[in-house]
């Protein structure tokens, strides 16, 4: 006889000696939450982008010691004024680039769908350019690029209630900056 016929006649032979068990149990039936718990964490991000500080400043690593700042203002119906807070946000992006080198910088005006198209370009660009104004009262470098979008651009659906429209009166400033390779201030 060949060996491995043996070898297989051999293996037979213990397998069907070994018991089974009489009754096998099914696993309980998978819920939502125990797939939850089974499931691994995910892996914690080393910097997760974009980041919002607690001065209220949106920040986004752009790689080789670039950054970008974004600071969002929100407005009242039909005003361009900047509110106390708003100023406070642009003082301390104002702060915070005093030691960078500014790339870009981006004035975004918007506005609520509650007037004509027109309208809303028009105010729109009157918040923006006020903002734009003032950031470069506090820096010179910060006088930056205007970018009207009026109505077009909503954050959240104008026809939902007047926070949605609240939220679409704001001026986006976007500050693109590289810090020096010497000592990044933070």
């Amino acid at each position: 006889m060949n060996r491995s016929y043996v070898a297989a006649a051999s293996l037979l032979v213990a397998c069907a000696s070994a018991k089974l068990p009489a009754e096998t149990t099914p696993p309980p039936p998978l819920t939502k939450t125990a797939i939850a718990q089974a499931a691994p964490e995910p892996p914690a991000a080393a910097d997760p982008l974009p980041s919002v500080t607690d001065d209220g400043i949106e920040r986004i690593s752009l790689g080789d010691g670039r950054e970008r700042l974004i600071v969002t203002g929100y407005f009242h119906p039909d005003d361009a004024a900047i509110e106390p807070r708003f100023t406070e946000l642009l003082a301390t992006l104002a702060r915070i680039v005093r030691s960078a080198r500014i790339d870009v910088v981006e004035v975004h005006g918007y506005a609520d769908d509650e007037g004509t198209t027109h309208y809303n370009l028009a105010i729109a660009d009157r918040r923006a350019q006020t903002v734009e104004r003032y950031l470069g009262t506090i820096d010179e470098r910060l006088k930056g690029h205007v970018i009207t979008h009026g109505d077009s651009a909503p954050e959240v659906k104008n026809a939902t209630s007047e926070e949605g429209h609240a939220s679409n009166r704001r001026v986006v400033a976007r500050v693109d900056l590289t810090w020096p390779t010497t000592a990044r201030a933070r």
